[in-house]
């Protein structure tokens, strides 16, 4: 029995080991807290997490009042660009996660409600149907939502974790990077070289590798990505409808809480390159639901959308896109009548 119990010990040491490294090392920073998760961007990080514990240990001494809402694309909107249109002692803070859905934006709406905190200005960052098409808790590790947010399984969402970290031996490839500091070609895919930064109070985000390549040369830039920035339909294609009853009473909830905060809001629905229109019922019952004095749609084909300069890849519109939009809805009144987008 003795000799057993060792040999299945021997056998199941090698788990242990690599068991025992995902605890110790932490690769995607959900076991620790950190005052800035994005300092080693070797891995890609569950941004909603990373978010929500930012928000949760600055909260108190920020007193965060000014909110932006939404996936990847937020990184257009920069509080700093934001912040001259707020007032003089707004304090904002960017809630984004990767691959951003309607409950989750709902989720977090829902938890600052029930913290009490005050959400005095909010930007809504939505698309033409990934944001408003989940209506749970998203799979994987790199989406599923913070169990504070939502509410889910702490099993469920840790073993998500442990499951990356073990799947397609993605614990070798960590752990030679963790050692080594080196780069190696069967890393790609797993190991992300791009350099990004990342505020560790507002959580704003900026992709500084993509920044420095595109300033360097930019028809290069491009020129390189020529299968990423596909040719478009030339005539108008429309998004079907979406939205249904889940998506319904997310959406009034959220209306709802923003009446009772007074909240001073925009819903922002972005730019994308694959120039499909939003669609027109949809449009109604958000214009219905927010007033269509604070719905901005900038689907289908316009001047933003006409020019691949205008973005980093075919999902994420840059900056100066988010500075003229920031400008627009904030100051239609003031535009150039040629810098309007196409209603």
């Amino acid at each position: 029995m003795n000799t057993f119990l060792v040999k299945t010990l021997l056998f199941l040491l090698p788990f242990f080991s690599v068991t025992a490294t995902f605890f110790i090392f932490d690769p995607f920073k959900i076991w620790y807290a950190y005052d800035d998760y994005f300092s080693d961007y070797s891995i890609i990080i569950n941004r909603d997490y990373a978010g929500t514990e930012l928000y949760m240990q600055n909260r108190k001494k920020m007193h965060y009042d000014s909110f932006i809402f939404g996936s990847s694309r937020t990184l257009a909107f920069n509080t700093k660009d934001w912040k001259p249109y707020l007032q003089n002692n707004a304090s904002p803070f960017v809630f984004w996660a990767s691959g951003e859905t309607l409950f989750g934006m709902w989720s977090k709406i829902k938890f600052l409600h029930s913290l009490n905190d005050t959400i005095k200005n909010s930007i809504l960052v939505m698309d033409n149907g990934a944001t408003l098409n989940r209506t749970g808790n998203s799979k994987g590790h790199i989406f599923i939502k913070h169990p504070l947010l939502s509410n889910g399984s702490r099993y469920e969402f840790y073993s998500s974790f442990v499951y990356a970290y073990m799947a397609d031996f993605f614990f070798v490839r960590y752990l030679d990077y963790c050692f080594f500091k080196r780069y190696r070609p069967y890393m790609k895919g797993f190991i992300d070289e791009r350099i990004v930064k990342s505020d560790p109070v507002t959580n704003d985000f900026y992709r500084i590798s993509n920044q420095v390549e595109r300033n360097r040369n930019m028809k290069d830039y491009y020129s390189k990505r020529e299968k990423m920035f596909y040719a478009r339909p030339q005539n108008p294609v429309t998004s079907k409808a979406i939205i249904r009853p889940p998506q319904l009473t997310m959406l009034k909830d959220i209306a709802e809480i923003f009446g009772k905060m007074g909240t001073q809001y925009k819903i922002v629905i972005g730019p994308m390159y694959d120039q499909k229109k939003f669609n027109a019922g949809d449009l109604e019952i958000l214009y219905e639901l927010f007033g269509k004095q604070n719905v901005f749609d900038y689907t289908g084909i316009n001047f933003i959308t006409e020019s691949r300069e205008n973005y980093y890849d075919d999902n994420h519109y840059m900056p100066h896109v988010g500075q003229k939009i920031l400008k627009e809805i904030y100051s239609r009144e003031n535009l150039n009548p040629d810098d309007k987008y196409d209603e």
